[in-house]
């Protein structure tokens, strides 16, 4: 609960500093920050009560989830460890990066994934102001909290918040891209 907290902080934070911001703002982060926060207990739940894992061993059924985590766990050089494809190591470092700060456990990384998928909503928001904001319509606050609706409104794409899938961390950078 604490780190669920904790990222909403962090986000809130930064929202805060937007010029763009507004009531409905706010309570599109705030949703989309409750529905990520129970898809992340129930996905821990099931990786660990419900299928006899724990928190630093869970069971993933996903065969790229548990690739990565089995490649942070080589990365961290612990036991259990197997390293990926070079092609696909970047996202198992980052994990066991974090983990130098959190200890293994699965909530870390999709805590993170969380708060990538957060600022990714955050930073729809901007780039649509930026992309059409001249429209005089609408002032650039409302084009960019109907980016922000939007886009936290495609459930397949909030859904990597809450799984050990590399979408997330991918996601955020092609947004800082743009």
């Amino acid at each position: 609960m604490i780190a669920l907290i904790g990222a909403w902080l962090l986000i809130a934070f930064t929202y805060k500093k937007c010029e763009h911001r507004n009531l409905a703002g706010w309570w599109t982060l705030l949703i989309t920050t409750t529905a990520l926060s129970i898809g992340i207990i129930t996905n821990v739940h099931y990786f660990t009560t419900l299928s006899g894992g724990t928190t630093s061993l869970p069971v993933l059924n996903n065969p790229d989830a548990y690739k990565y985590y089995c490649d942070a766990l080589a990365s961290a050089n612990l036991p259990g460890g197997l390293l990926a494809p070079p092609s696909q190591r970047g996202y198992g470092f980052i994990i066991s990066c974090i983990w130098q700060l959190t200890g293994v456990t699965i909530v870390a990384p999709l805590i993170l994934n969380m708060i990538l998928i957060l600022f990714c909503i955050i930073i729809s928001g901007i780039v649509s102001k930026r992309i059409i904001g001249f429209h005089r319509k609408h002032s650039s606050s409302w084009i960019a909290t109907c980016a922000m609706i939007m886009t936290a409104s495609i459930c397949y794409y909030i859904t990597f918040g809450t799984i050990l899938l590399k979408e997330a961390p991918l996601c955020f950078s092609i947004a800082l891209c743009a």
